[in-house]
């Protein structure tokens, strides 16, 4: 996995503090990817309850949202996950991270 702490060249910059994305390896192809991706999204459910698309949790800043501890990003082929603050990439990172 990579974890990136977002700045302001980032979607979601203000929202959210990190993604969280599959890498593909030796191992792994992109339907293991797609499967792990699904895994985690479930996981941040059960742990956060509902997240949301990332381009509907920055769509339109001036329009109240829930605020969400988490978001996914499956446009542009992309298959990431973002977090609000350190305490919810820390706890997926402990609870997913295969060394």
């Amino acid at each position: 996995m990579k974890i990136t702490q977002l700045d302001r060249r980032h979607t979601g910059y203000g929202r959210f503090s990190h993604s969280i994305e599959p890498v593909c390896n030796v191992r792994y192809g992109q339907d293991e990817l797609l499967e792990d991706f699904l895994a985690w999204r479930a996981w941040c459910w059960q742990v956060w309850g509902p997240g949301m698309e990332l381009r509907f949790a920055v769509e339109n800043r001036t329009n109240p949202l829930p605020d969400v501890a988490w978001a996914w990003q499956t446009e542009f082929h992309n298959t990431k996950l973002y977090f609000r603050s350190l305490t919810e990439a820390s706890a997926f990172v402990l609870q997913w991270n295969q060394n």
